[in-house]
């Protein structure tokens, strides 16, 4: 892996569902055009497709790495580990979301809307009829719940580990675009032309679709939709196992959505 850029490597490190497509395809792609050299890797998509780590091992400058999620960190190989520590010489920008929103849209993508991994049709299409045949409720608990709140507690974990990495959720990325593109500018030395671009680009894509279909994708962005969702035993079981947690990282269980993200920053 060359490094044909004065860029910073940065590593985007994002819960499922937290905006990891966006940052791996156009967020990526446009500044790659707006960086003369700069590549952008997407990790785990390579990961599973059989892309040993060592081939993609990080220089100093030069990459953002993308579709990083928590428990990727430690599988990530650097090209040489700096003497202050891993990723010391390099950006790492967490980008996390409340997991009971994000067990939410696991629900729906995997019932409806993810493509088929291929070569893996013998579990995941059984997976999917069950689902479907669930409440959305139900299918949080038989199956979402606990990867939202293992993923919650691993990139809590990064974040106390690395005490350089920047904190940028995902419900400032939804409710104020252009400030979590200038929080992520100021961090990575954009210039006024890249963050004005950045900040359009982020703007048109993360707002809501004028219709929900939970044969799309991208379904509802809006934080706090696990309030019109959960049952008292959802909300118990996240309680018991994150609540502090999650607490300590603004995501009260009555504070408004947006209120929320602005506790953060």
């Amino acid at each position: 892996m060359t490094a044909g850029s004065n860029h910073p490597t940065t590593i985007f490190v994002t819960m499922h569902k937290a905006a990891s497509s966006f940052l791996a395809g156009s967020f990526g792609v446009v500044l790659a055009r707006l960086v003369p050299g700069l590549e952008v890797v997407p990790f785990g998509y390579k990961l599973i497709r059989g892309t040993p780590a060592e081939a993609m091992a990080l220089p100093t400058k030069g990459v953002v790495m993308t579709r990083v999620y928590p428990d990727h960190v430690d599988k990530i190989i650097e090209r040489e580990v700096p003497d202050a520590g891993r990723f010391a010489d390099k950006k790492l920008i967490v980008v996390r979301r409340d997991p009971r929103d994000v067990a939410i849209s696991m629900y729906y993508s995997t019932a409806f809307s993810h493509p088929v991994p291929p070569g893996q049709e013998h579990w995941f299409l059984p997976l999917r009829k069950q689902l479907q045949e669930m409440s959305v409720c139900e299918g949080v608990k038989f199956h979402t719940a606990k990867q939202a709140i293992e993923e919650f507690k691993t990139i809590s974990d990064v974040l106390a580990q690395f005490s350089h990495a920047l904190d940028a959720p995902y419900e400032l990325l939804v409710t104020r675009p252009a400030e979590w593109i200038r929080l992520v500018g100021n961090e990575l030395g954009w210039d006024a032309r890249i963050s004005g671009v950045m900040t359009g680009l982020a703007t048109q894509e993360v707002s809501a679709p004028k219709t929900e279909n939970a044969n799309q994708h991208k379904r509802r962005v809006t934080p706090g939709n696990w309030r019109g969702v959960f049952d008292d035993e959802l909300r118990e079981l996240f309680e018991s196992e994150i609540g502090t947690l999650m607490g300590g990282a603004g995501y009260e269980w009555d504070a408004a959505a947006v209120g929320a993200a602005g506790n953060l920053h």
